[in-house]
């Protein structure tokens, strides 16, 4: 094989080990010898007979091979439970309820967790969830208000048979999303000093609310 690439350290390799040499560089070894391969000649039959003769190095480390040490195979490997559980909301009149207590209670899986995620999902198509003010009540007042306004009961909607609170809720429960991720770190759920999460009740006589907690880190 005539054909040869020199590698960044110098050396002499044929053509066709230039994937070897790829591969093996992913480990942060470079080769140290040429690599020999012999090929039966063109438009024989013969068996191909191959010799490798090589020596491996450590790479001498940098910033380049500190990011590619994470494919290393002695990398120290952490483990990452997951976690999932239903839990069940009492029955809330309509409004915007902070239930972030209620979430952190319902999986005590979440204080051993040292960096991951909570997804939260509600299983209902007339509530919803989202982050927002965890302090002032009348924050959720305001956003009861609004999303009312928004999605008024007096609108022409076509689907009446539940009520007339049925399809506002509907639109809400879209507008708002059914599921919201909290990011853990530590063992506490990562919210901001004045976030919480809020159960999102559109319907004026609802009933109880389920939700799948699913969680996800290193412990």
């Amino acid at each position: 094989m005539a054909d040869t690439a020199r590698n960044p350290a110098g050396f002499v390799l044929p053509f066709a080990s230039r994937s070897v040499n790829s591969r093996l560089r992913l480990h942060s070894f470079i080769l140290a010898e040429t690599l020999k391969v012999t090929v039966p000649p063109a438009g024989t039959s013969s068996t191909t007979h191959s010799v490798v003769a090589l020596r491996l190095v450590r790479r001498p480390q940098s910033s380049a091979t500190a990011r590619s040490s994470i494919l290393a195979p002695h990398r120290k490997i952490h483990h990452m439970p997951w976690f999932q559980r239903s839990t069940t909301l009492p029955a809330y009149s309509r409004g915007f309820h902070l239930i972030t207590p209620k979430i952190v209670d319902a999986l005590p899986e979440l204080r051993d967790i040292q960096v991951g995620l909570l997804h939260i999902f509600i299983q209902h198509t007339s509530a919803s969830l989202t982050v927002n003010e965890n302090a002032d009540p009348d924050v959720r007042v305001d956003l009861e208000s609004s999303f009312s306004a928004i999605a008024p009961e007096d609108f022409p909607y076509v689907h009446t048979m539940e009520g007339p609170d049925d399809m506002p809720a509907h639109v809400k429960s879209s507008l708002l999303g059914c599921s919201v991720s909290v990011p853990i770190t530590q063992g506490r759920l990562a919210l901001g000093t004045w976030q919480g999460v809020y159960l999102c009740e559109h319907r004026d006589r609802a009933g109880p609310r389920r939700l799948v907690l699913t969680l996800h880190g290193e412990s």
